[in-house]
């Protein structure tokens, strides 16, 4: 979640638009962030990894660590 902070307070959608649009218009602006920027500002996080795929990742991490 995209969370800006104003006033030590969350700040609301007005808040977090404009900053999103600077960081994707600036050099740390990839295509990731701008295809993932509808889906932050309506709060909505879908997966995108399947989870036999994670749970690969977690069994050659712990064999790495096992070595």
């Amino acid at each position: 979640m995209l969370v800006i902070m104003v006033g030590g307070e969350q700040a609301n959608y007005e808040a977090a638009k404009p900053m999103l649009d600077i960081i994707s218009e600036s050099a740390v602006g990839t295509p990731l962030i701008r295809g993932k920027a509808a889906s932050i500002l309506a709060d909505d996080y879908p997966a995108a990894f399947a989870l036999k795929h994670m749970a690969k990742d977690l069994r050659l991490a712990n064999e790495t660590a096992a070595t």
